[in-house]
């Protein structure tokens, strides 16, 4: 006859901290590190991630996101046991600003007026500087 036992999953906890939870996509923009800490594992435990512009590192890379919030997941194997734990990160488009200069008198003159027009990107302060 054979005995077997079963074990008992290891109590891990997963804590994902990235360094910022939204970025503008711009020319210089660099990529965010998300920082994992795991408590309660064995030295056997193996973790990866997922997600659209996450390396395997923990970098995320918003231009190969793109605009849009994206769920990252860190998933971890411990003694045949699984865990996950998820985060956002939101990525957000440059405003763009469309003038036209309406009825100029001459060229390089200062006269007559413009049209202009905010359009995308994400509000941050309204027109008196506050959020």
């Amino acid at each position: 006859m054979t005995t077997c036992t079963a074990k008992a999953c290891p109590t891990v906890v997963l804590k994902l901290t990235p360094a910022q939870t939204s970025i503008c996509l711009t020319a210089t923009v660099t990529k965010i590190k998300v920082e994992v800490s795991v408590t309660g594992n064995t030295p056997d435990g193996k973790g990866t991630w997922s997600g659209t512009g996450v390396d395997q590192n923990g970098n995320f890379d918003p231009v190969v996101a793109g605009v849009g919030v994206h769920e990252l997941t860190y998933s971890y194997t411990d003694s045949n046991c699984s865990y996950s734990e998820k985060t956002t990160i939101t990525v957000t488009a440059l405003p763009q600003i469309i003038w036209e200069a309406v009825q100029p008198e001459c060229y390089d003159d200062v006269s007559g007026s413009f049209i202009y027009q905010i359009a995308g990107g994400t509000t941050i302060h309204d027109k008196n500087g506050r959020h």
